[in-house]
């Protein structure tokens, strides 16, 4: 896809399988629990799909040490789908 602007030199371009081997920060107290990048990207993922849209292209980059994901989704209705419009109702 190559449109997710990032440095090249100080972020590390990665897959959704891939965050399967980054660490998650311990938790720093009660109130703070760490989520994986991993659990994030399959949840907003996963929930894209159950809205009935399907995810076309994907791509993620961590920086250097690994503090922060940026991604790119490329989301399109089913097939079965397009040509239809939304049906809105007003009051």
């Amino acid at each position: 896809m190559s449109n997710l602007l990032y440095n090249s030199e100080t972020d590390i371009k990665i897959t959704r399988d891939d965050m399967r081997h980054l660490q998650t920060p311990p938790s720093l107290g009660p109130r703070h629990q760490p989520y994986s990048f991993e659990d994030f990207s399959n949840t907003v993922c996963d929930e894209i799909v159950k809205a009935g849209f399907e995810i076309g292209d994907e791509e993620f980059v961590v920086t250097k040490d690994q503090s922060r994901l940026f991604g790119l989704l490329r989301v399109t209705q089913p097939s079965s789908l397009q040509g239809y419009t939304a049906l809105t109702s007003t009051a």
